[in-house]
């Protein structure tokens, strides 16, 4: 039983990567959050945990960005070598913007935000990497939608996948004029986790490459 355990997990390793990316997230917001004094979870941005003169922010950054989107990375990867063989420009476009949506997560711990120079190179650059994660995951789902619309495999990330990164962008640019920045900018990153999730639970259990080899 043990060994049949095993085998399902690396042959769908690919699956357990979201779960994976989320409980790392979560946890390092819960942990590090507690730990600052005054930091409100509906309030403050999740990036102020990594900012700049904050306590722990390196490893915060580590645990709650570079990580997780490493993870979703990941499952970026292995949704292309998925696609059919014979797949058009707007799978391959779309698995594309997938890892680049990963690397612009990834890329908001590595360059921190910093409270102090709101003009300065670090924070500007981790608000490109914001606007990097959320416009490249929502290009990337309605290109995936489109191209493998007819697909039964991948039903799922067509159907909801679309909703879902929408989802993400309007809490990231639109609600927090009417909710609170701390709350929205979660719910954008639950919605973008809930799109990874999607990406790899659906479509065929095995890359290509291993199926032609077996």
């Amino acid at each position: 039983m043990r060994r049949r355990v095993i085998a399902q997990v690396r042959r769908r390793w690919w699956r357990w990567c979201v779960p994976a990316a989320s409980a790392l997230w979560l946890g390092a917001l819960l942990g590090f959050g507690a730990a600052l004094p005054g930091y409100a979870q509906s309030v403050h941005p999740v990036a102020l945990l990594g900012a700049q003169g904050i306590p722990g922010a390196v490893a915060f950054n580590l645990f709650g960005f570079v990580l997780p989107g490493a993870l979703c990375a990941a499952v970026a990867v292995a949704l292309r070598l998925r696609l059919p063989l014979h797949t058009g420009w707007r799978q391959r476009i779309g698995a594309q913007l997938m890892f680049l949506s990963t690397l612009g997560f990834v890329a908001m711990g590595v360059f921190r935000l910093d409270p102090v120079r709101l003009q300065g190179t670090q924070t500007l650059l981790h608000a490109t990497a914001w606007g990097l994660w959320w416009s490249t995951a929502l290009a990337s789902a309605l290109l995936l939608a489109g191209g493998l619309r007819g697909d039964p495999a991948w039903r799922g990330l067509v159907r909801v996948g679309p909703p879902l990164a929408a989802l993400a962008v309007l809490f990231a640019l639109v609600l927090p004029a009417v909710l609170p920045d701390g709350l929205s900018q979660r719910m954008a990153i639950v919605a973008w986790l809930g799109w990874c999730g999607l990406a790899a639970t659906s479509g065929p259990d095995r890359p290509l490459t291993a199926t032609l080899r077996g």
